[in-house]
């Protein structure tokens, strides 16, 4: 087993030579080998590409090796897969996708994913992007990871406050339909004006000027003036009277 393991991981190495070992590999030889073998070659499973999910291929090959040798790909095989190529088994250079859907919707399998690597959460189902627990995991690997939790986290205020202890981060992070809100923008401002250029013209409308000191709201009003990019004098002055009249 030892000697058929090495000789398995040298032919992978040569994708013009992966299928040829299979069949100097007896029948009744241990499971371990032919999935060692399956893990290895893993170019051979069958995959969906990420941008046409629904089509599967490579799947007749496989089947008569899976038929021949009586393997499962169950979910501690795929679980052995991601633990050795980690993102690569969700998405690898030609955009290949070995991971079935049911598994991404799998929280366990999921979990023990982005513990691998955190850049899976991105290819993981929308429940499982939802989820507090997958999601504080994957943040806890790295902050990165929360651009791909789902709208509803969020935009879940108390979710926010279990992650970032600082409030421009959480500005930053939150959803921009949340960003105006009173509990996100203002201790934002007050520790950092300058995060009002990350808001759009739409969001500053909504601000509550009575909720800023003067000089934040000059600074409000300057952007606001920036980003219309108006110089009609009429306009200028009636956006001065709406952000800076107490």
């Amino acid at each position: 087993l030892k000697l058929l393991k090495q000789i398995i991981y040298f032919q992978s190495q040569v994708l013009s030579k992966c299928e040829n070992i299979i069949k100097y590999i007896r029948k009744d030889i241990k499971k371990e080998i032919i999935e060692y073998y399956l893990i290895q070659n893993y170019s051979l499973l069958p995959y969906s590409n990420i941008k046409s999910p629904k089509l599967i291929f490579n799947e007749a090959y496989i089947k008569k090796i899976e038929t021949k040798f009586s393997i499962n790909r169950d979910i501690d095989f795929y679980t052995k897969l991601v633990n050795a190529y980690g993102i690569k088994a969700f998405k690898n250079c030609d955009d290949r996708c070995y991971i079935p859907d049911k598994y991404k919707n799998n929280k366990d399998f999921m979990i023990n994913a982005v513990l691998k690597s955190y850049t899976t959460l991105r290819h993981a189902s929308d429940k499982i992007k939802s989820d507090p627990d997958v999601v504080y995991i994957a943040y806890l690997k790295s902050k990165n990871s929360f651009k791909s939790a789902s709208m509803t986290l969020k935009k879940d205020k108390q979710f926010l406050d279990s992650l970032f202890s600082n409030p421009i981060t959480k500005f930053h992070n939150a959803h921009h339909s949340i960003k105006t809100d009173k509990d996100i923008c203002v201790p934002a401002i007050n520790l950092n004006i300058n995060v009002v250029k990350d808001l759009s013209i739409r969001m500053i409308k909504k601000l509550n000027m009575n909720w800023f000191s003067d000089i934040q709201r000059e600074r409000i009003y300057e952007e606001y003036v920036r980003k219309s990019g108006t110089d009609d004098v009429f306009l200028i002055a009636a956006m001065k009277h709406k952000f800076l009249s107490p």
